[in-house]
């Protein structure tokens, strides 16, 4: 009798060692399937967010443009985009940079389109006095824009202007009757760089009257 409760007991013990084990496995693979799972859903949010924006086949390409970001335009994700004036550019180059941002708005049939906000905006407009000596010989820096990218989109930008006084009226260069440097800033802010393309608003060295080209209204109407 002895013998046989020595063997029960024997039985019990594997039978609780075995299931003890299968439990432990059946926990561990429901981590592991866990794991694989938030893998899954990183790799398809990262799929979701890079959109092919590649516009290697537009003419804006093709005339010799450029992106800041290669081959592919990065946009901003929300429409308006918010800006903000500084009381440095005053007036007069206020009252530029706002044209501009309505030429931009109706040329693109508003697919692009801004708004003014006191404080916190999506681009930080800046003016000052400062002549700035240009890379050739003989221009002069009108301003220079930061567009700031992360996960393939814009998420903010400055703007600055110099050479601005506004007790002379004087403004950044470029057309007196045509905000065009103000415009060329605006979409280094979109994304766009420059271009070979003469005459085009776009150009490093800005010169004459240039209005915003077809080939990167083109480009924005289909972007955005």
């Amino acid at each position: 009798m002895k013998g046989v409760w020595k063997y029960l007991t024997f039985l019990l013990v594997f039978i609780l060692i075995l299931s003890a084990v299968l439990y432990f496995e059946t926990i561990n693979k429901g981590k592991n399937n866990s794991s694989t799972g938030s893998d899954s859903l990183v790799n398809a949010n990262q799929t979701t967010n890079a959109q092919d924006n590649s516009f290697t086949n537009s003419d804006w390409i093709k005339n010799g443009g450029t992106f800041l970001t290669g081959s592919s335009l990065f946009t901003w994700d929300h429409m308006p985009i918010s800006f903000n004036i500084t009381s440095d550019c005053g007036n007069y180059e206020g009252n530029r940079i706002r044209r501009a941002t309505n030429i931009i708005a109706n040329d693109t049939d508003y697919a692009v389109n801004f708004t003014e906000v006191n404080g916190s905006a999506d681009i930080s407009v800046m003016c000052n006095r400062n002549y700035v000596a240009g890379s050739t010989s003989g221009t002069f820096e009108s301003g220079n824009a930061l567009p700031i990218f992360a996960d393939n989109k814009i998420v903010s930008a400055v703007i600055n202007f110099n050479k601005v006084n506004e007790l002379s009226h004087n403004y950044p260069g470029g057309c007196l009757i045509y905000p065009d440097t103000e415009i060329h800033e605006l979409l280094h802010t979109l994304g766009f760089g420059h271009t070979t393309k003469a005459k085009s608003i776009m150009t490093a060295i800005g010169g004459g009257c240039p209005t915003l080209d077809k080939d990167i209204l083109d480009v924005l109407k289909q972007a955005y």
